[in-house]
């Protein structure tokens, strides 16, 4: 956890890629809402997502739209004490223009901004799985954007050294942490409770194979379902009797050929 000038009755807006039903991403959320908590006591969370409804159900916590026209997030935004701008990857020129706009104006206003474990990869997310071998700047107004904003920041910490290099190159001179995923900060579950799950879902017994999907564009979905359709098979040929499907982002099965980041 950062250090942070403490407030009383500190208020918190955490800014991630939250609602969209991604695994990963609502567990980095729990672990940060539990660091604030050892750390300060009682916290006033307000979580910016895309669907309020399913974070506050999940998390406990409020949760609004990130909408500049909004007054209810106005309002939210300038009560805070603390920024957190919340890891997992954030791509594009688009995504980081705005994070840096928001991030700017927090610290003019005299808040607290942290980046906690994010990663930094600045090209525009087409829905293909491509990075490039060598990390490169951000350039133009989105570089002078995102470099005064996370020299300013009160703690600046990525998920991986390409991250690091990128903000560096960007012109970033500040203190830069490399951060482990917070999400490997989580407690297992015990094995009395992974037994009640596996009873409740029916797969108790017998052999089980886990898949995870996720879509991309149509050609790689094309080659990428014929194989595990066909790897399925073979396995249930050798004794595996049970298929668990576990969605990591919700968002993706309902939209098709849509994309997460």
């Amino acid at each position: 956890m950062p250090h942070i000038k403490r407030p009383w009755n500190i208020q918190v807006t955490i800014h991630g890629y939250f609602g969209f039903g991604n695994v990963g991403d609502e567990a980095i959320l729990l672990v940060i809402i539990d660091e604030f908590r050892k750390a300060f006591g009682n916290v006033v969370f307000t979580v910016l997502s895309c669907n309020p409804r399913r974070t506050k159900k999940i998390h406990g916590v409020r949760a609004i739209k990130e909408r500049l026209t909004s007054l209810s997030f106005w309002r939210s935004f300038l009560k805070s004490h603390v920024l957190v701008f919340a890891g997992g990857g954030r791509y594009g020129y688009a995504t980081w223009r705005r994070m840096a706009l928001l991030a700017l104006l927090a610290e003019l206003l005299g808040k607290a901004v942290v980046f906690r474990a994010v990663g930094v990869y600045p090209y525009d997310w087409r829905g293909s799985p491509v990075i490039s071998r060598e990390p490169t700047p951000f350039k133009g107004l989105t570089g002078l954007l995102v470099r005064l904003a996370v020299s300013r920041a009160s703690h600046v910490g990525v998920r991986d050294r390409y991250s690091y290099a990128v903000l560096r190159l960007t012109g970033v001179k500040r203190r830069i942490s490399i951060e482990d995923d917070p999400t490997f900060r989580l407690k297992p579950p015990g094995p009395s409770e992974c037994t009640s799950l596996a009873v409740k879902y029916g797969i108790v017994g017998g052999r089980a194979i886990g898949i995870n999907l996720r879509t991309l564009d149509a050609r790689t979905n094309g080659r990428v379902i014929n194989y595990v359709v066909g790897l399925v098979r073979e396995l249930m040929g050798k004794g595996f009797d049970k298929v668990i499907f576990i969605p990591f982002a919700l968002e993706v099965l309902r939209a098709g050929s849509s994309t997460t980041t």
